[in-house]
């Protein structure tokens, strides 16, 4: 990923920041800004090899993510955005899908040139290994046996 995204920029390494707190940082360009907008989950729809898979997928996340893309004009950000775009390709194959782009006007800003690149990355909930709970032997004896509810009380009064 390093790779594809430090060859956008000509002479800087772009830098890098992930949540909404990050936008009001005074970073300059050229940057990329990650800020995940929420998504839905569907149920994984399971082959004889998902079944095998280890970790087991539950759910399939649909996060979608928008990326401020900053650069000091047009063409540094269409760079940096072709670039972002080439690595979610290589890392996640087909586990992405592009949703669009906005731009903002272009007007000299101590920011440079922004444009919001959204997608889509959809990624599993997984069944985690959870620790096994070691059985252990009670003798049960008599009225000694412990139920998860207390007898009820007798009923009192005209009951029909």
């Amino acid at each position: 990923m390093r790779q594809n995204l430090a060859a956008a920029a000509d002479t800087d390494t772009p830098t890098f920041a992930f949540g909404a707190r990050a936008l009001s940082d005074a970073d300059t360009y050229p940057r990329i800004l990650w800020i995940p907008r929420g998504g839905r989950h569907d149920r994984k729809n399971f082959t004889s090899r998902d079944r095998s898979d280890n970790p087991v997928t539950l759910w399939t996340r649909h996060v979608a993510v928008d990326a401020h893309v900053y650069g000091a004009d047009e063409a540094q950000v269409e760079v940096l955005s072709n670039h972002m775009v080439a690595t979610l390709d290589e890392l996640l194959g087909g586990a992405y899908s592009m949703v669009g782009e906005t731009w903002e006007p272009s007007e000299t800003t101590a920011d440079g040139v922004k444009a919001v690149i959204s997608f889509e990355v959809r990624m599993p909930w997984t069944k985690e290994v959870l620790a096994k709970v070691k059985p252990t032997s009670v003798a049960i004896t008599g009225n000694s046996f412990i139920t998860s509810l207390p007898p009820a009380p007798p009923i009192e009064g005209n009951v029909a």
